[in-house]
């Protein structure tokens, strides 16, 4: 059983609780000015946060199709084509095995750039080692300094830099 204040229960039945009006813009308004600050913040921050999502996810999906290489017992080939345009229109990038089906097929977002030097497409052979040459593969984007770079070694393994 609940026990009620009574001085509390007449507060709230002669309509004095809550808030005043004045109150209530007080706060829209700090609220208001704090988004101010923030926005521009946002949105220097966003092109970074999306080249470094970009690279994650370019790095997550080598060890998938080295995994898928070695599950398969097969060669995985990694197929880049880089971005153009100025800014960057975007890159994709697809992993097909010996099959020629298709384990990773993605585009980049636009803005983020994709440059693989000589030594690509390469892939992964059924022992997860590289099948053909090594290189790297640099991801940027215009509005940052930032580059990440991704290597394939000779044993194998992918690093992201």
């Amino acid at each position: 059983m609940r026990l009620i204040n009574k001085k509390n229960q007449s507060s709230i039945i002669n309509g004095k609780a809550g808030f005043s009006l004045v109150e209530l813009m007080v706060a829209i308004g700090l609220l208001a000015v704090l988004a101010a600050i923030a926005i521009p913040n946002l949105s220097s921050w966003l092109p970074s946060y999306r080249l470094k999502s970009a690279a994650r996810d370019l790095y997550s999906n080598m060890q998938k199709a080295k995994m898928a290489a070695i599950k398969s017992n097969s060669t995985v080939t990694l197929n880049f084509t880089a971005s153009t345009g100025s800014p960057c229109l975007g890159g994709m990038y697809n992993f097909v095995d010996a099959g020629g089906n298709t384990i990773v097929s993605n585009s980049l977002a636009n803005g983020i750039c994709l440059s693989t030097p000589t030594g690509f497409p390469a892939g992964f052979s059924s022992a997860g080692l590289p099948s053909g040459v090594t290189g790297t593969i640099q991801l940027t984007h215009p509005n940052t300094t930032r580059i990440y770079t991704i290597t394939q070694s000779m044993a194998g393994f992918c690093k992201l830099l």
